[in-house]
């Protein structure tokens, strides 16, 4: 009986040396995939042109995937149903990823031989000006056209954009061009041609290769690894359960001895459970965190691919622009043409045409302008920094805010403010600004479809000694309460493909818990939407204060219907 008691608590102790060796080994392949995901979108967008590293990790993930027997190895058993759809998504993702890497090497192609196309059909159309129908200039101007449209689609590759470039395209290849010039049209159209192909291709791949959802499957792989681990503890417990049995059927006179090792069997189990609970939630933390840091990685990449060729754009702004005004007499014969087809008088028609062009030029160097201050603000947001504090008037802020939001709310609603003459505060005016400018933009976006003209108000007012409170309400049709608590999550977006890429109001969020502030949101269906922001007038980077020192949060108002706040982003209308 001693020996049997024996046998069963061996067996308990030592049926599983490790027995969160298979959930890791799923964990390993989760965190695998999404690194894998994250090269493979990277080159889809042209950020990776260094394939080595998708192959690198798509390598990994595959021995990982072998390590933890998802394809029935001899080790764990055999294949499940769960990890058969598993690798069949995982499968059908990688052959997204060869198109995509083959459409992109096209793209590439095509894009470099693109310009000197188009240089040498201009070539062409001035040297046949007599015989090009309508002149060389009016058709060079559509080639730029379709030139311009063909580099704004592959930014934004929206369905609306592809279409208008066909038709532009058919257009081209509609026009009567004889000689040199007629082939170097077709060589020019090929090229566009195959831009658009690639292009398409290339933008359903990405959008497929996202929408394959592959993490459920490999979480009920998971899982079906959990309920396996739960089964074999209750095995070993019901093992240990017959020893104690044994034991105190073996070992009656033994008493003192058979209530020590109960007690301190509850003891161990108590430890264990403990330890089981700590890890579960150190491994949530660090996925939370691997996730946050990947999110960063990328934005910071796009943020330096972006920077170089806008400097090529204002550069080229700028260039032109000097010499409008150096020589303004380049652009006489156009002005000239212009009176001619108007009936103007030519100085005024020149005059007003050099004036018009100055003022689209100065126009486009001011929104590079815009545009280079808000990769300024993603480059601080990824890197987790505070970017530039200094004292400024949030009122101030709202007033730019609306001034660059005017074109987006002068057709759609009445803005009506109401400054309280708050105090100014010490934090990043351009991150604050971002906030309000993204707070507006959506207001305005949410109360165009009404059929009546929509109404934002502004309010601005003391919420305490050292808060300050900045009220953003409009009139619109509001947001679900289903929606309503995620609209603060990275990448969740209501908004149709192509229009929106939810991270507008993850990142207000986290600009303000920067700031040691919170954001709120209320709404009703129907009746409108409110964001409140509360701002302390000093922040604890300016009050001397460390991070323990001052690590209180601001409590929720009592009418807040929705007061958002968890980690990493928590709140209306999602942009």
């Amino acid at each position: 009986m001693l020996v049997a008691c024996g046998v069963c608590y061996w067996n308990s102790i030592s049926q599983h040396e490790n027995p969160d060796a298979p959930l890791q080994a799923i964990r390993d392949v989760q965190q695998l995939e999404t690194q894998w995901n994250a090269q493979v979108m990277l080159a889809a967008f042209g950020y990776n042109r260094n394939y080595d590293t998708i192959n690198s990790a798509y390598d990994a993930l595959s021995r990982a995937i072998q390590h933890a027997g998802l394809a029935g190895s001899a080790k764990t058993g055999v294949q499940t149903s769960a990890a058969a759809a598993y690798l069949a998504h995982l499968d059908e993702k990688r052959q997204l990823a060869e198109r995509m890497k083959s459409a992109r090497a096209v793209l590439q192609n095509s894009a470099s031989y693109l310009p000197l196309a188009l240089k040498q059909l201009e070539d062409s159309l001035w040297a046949n000006d007599a015989a090009v129908a309508g002149g060389a200039a009016n058709l060079i101007t559509r080639v730029g056209n379709v030139t311009s449209g063909m580099i704004a689609y592959q930014a934004q590759p929206l369905p609306g954009a592809a279409q208008a470039l066909r038709q532009q395209v058919g257009a081209l290849a509609a026009a009567n061009v004889v000689g040199d010039a007629a082939g170097d049209l077709a060589l020019f159209i090929s090229h566009v041609d195959v831009l658009l192909r690639s292009t398409d291709v290339l933008s359903f791949s990405a959008h497929s290769f996202s929408n394959i959802l592959s993490g459920p499957a490999l979480q009920r792989v998971l899982n079906e690894r959990e309920k396996q681990r739960q089964e074999n503890a209750n095995q070993q417990q019901m093992q240990l359960l017959w020893s104690i049995i044994l034991g105190g059927i073996g070992l009656a006179l033994l008493t003192y001895v058979i209530v020590h090792g109960a007690r301190r069997n509850r003891s161990l189990s108590q430890s264990n459970a403990e330890l089981i609970i700590s890890k579960a939630e150190a491994e949530t933390q660090l996925i939370q965190a691997a996730k946050m840091s990947a999110i960063g990685q990328m934005v910071a990449g796009i943020v330096h691919e972006i920077n170089t060729p806008l400097a090529y754009v204002k550069a080229t702004f700028e260039f032109l622009n000097d010499q409008i005004i150096d020589v303004p007499d380049i652009l006489g014969p156009a002005a000239d043409r212009r009176a001619h087809l108007t009936d103007e008088d030519p100085q005024e028609a020149r005059r007003a045409y050099i004036d018009d062009i100055q003022t689209l030029l100065a126009d486009g160097i001011h929104g590079i302008d815009q545009i280079s201050k808000l990769i300024l603000s993603l480059k601080n947001f990824s890197r987790l920094d505070h970017g530039k504090l200094s004292e400024f008037s949030v009122e101030e802020g709202l007033t730019s805010s609306l001034y660059i939001a005017r074109y987006s709310l002068k057709n759609v609603a009445d803005v009506h403010t109401d400054f309280g003459n708050v105090p100014r505060i010490t934090g990043s005016p351009s991150h604050i600004n971002q906030v309000f400018l993204n707070i507006i933009m959506n207001a305005a976006q949410a109360m165009q479809p009404m059929a009546k003209r929509g109404r934002l108000d502004i309010t601005t007012r003391m919420a305490g000694d050292n808060l300050i409170a900045i009220v953003i309400r409009d009139n619109g049709p509001g947001i679900p309460e289903d929606v309503l608590p995620r609209i603060f999550d990275l990448y969740f977006t209501t908004k149709p493909q192509g229009e929106g890429s939810g991270v507008g109001l993850a990142i207000c969020y986290r600009i303000i818990k920067n700031h040691d502030g919170r954001i709120e949101v209320t709404s009703v269906v129907g009746s409108g939407t409110t964001f409140s922001i509360y701002l302390p007038v000093r922040t604890r980077q300016n009050s001397g204060t460390t991070d323990a020192e001052s690590n209180t949060s601001f409590p929720p108002s009592a009418d807040a219907a929705h007061s958002i706040d968890h980690n990493p982003f928590p709140a209306a209308n999602p942009s």
